[in-house]
């Protein structure tokens, strides 16, 4: 497991230190972690990406608990998949990458959650993208992305809760928590 996924998974679900930034003031009285939704393309910097922002990505996640759509597992799945192909990863690195995908502590949201919320977003969003959006809004969570496209389409999105982006770049490659 690369170390950034590792550190991910060691203190993601049930951390002793709570979230520095959580919103709710309980959080930190009683070591309850903010939750936050990740997107694909996080997922996959924080697997692939032994650089600065694979790093950035680990440790906006850490601490927290962490919530995907189910739809984030298959398509993490084929990034990889493309990956290797493209000789970006080899087979064993993406094999690699792949099994730390499914160890990662993600809890999965079906689609029936938010599937009209998808629709209400097609003009604005793809409906891959929306799933995130819509998860967010549900759980009023931020969502973690590193996708910049996401991150310009989210800004024409006038239903999405609260402001467009939350903080700044971290590292300024591009990393975002977006307010659902």
């Amino acid at each position: 497991m690369s170390a950034v996924a590792a550190a991910v998974r060691r203190t993601a679900v049930h951390s002793a230190e709570p979230a520095a930034s959580s919103s709710d003031p309980l959080a930190h009285d009683f070591g309850v972690a903010e939750t936050v939704i990740v997107d694909t393309c996080a997922v996959i910097d924080l697997l692939v990406d032994p650089g600065e922002n694979g790093r950035a990505v680990a440790e906006r996640l850490r601490g927290r608990d962490l919530a995907a759509p189910d739809v984030m597992f298959a398509e993490a799945a084929n990034v990889l998949r493309t990956l290797r192909a493209r000789r970006k990863l080899s087979d064993a690195e993406a094999s690699m990458a792949y099994a730390e995908l499914l160890e990662l502590p993600i809890e999965p949201w079906p689609f029936e959650t938010v599937e009209q919320r998808v629709w209400d977003l097609r003009g604005t969003l793809t409906a891959f993208d929306a799933t995130f959006v819509a998860l967010s809004e549900l759980l009023t969570a931020p969502l973690v992305t590193t996708d910049k496209r996401l991150e310009r389409a989210m800004r024409s999105v006038p239903a999405v809760k609260g402001p467009a982006v939350k903080g700044s770049a971290m590292n300024g490659r591009g990393l975002r928590a977006v307010d659902g």
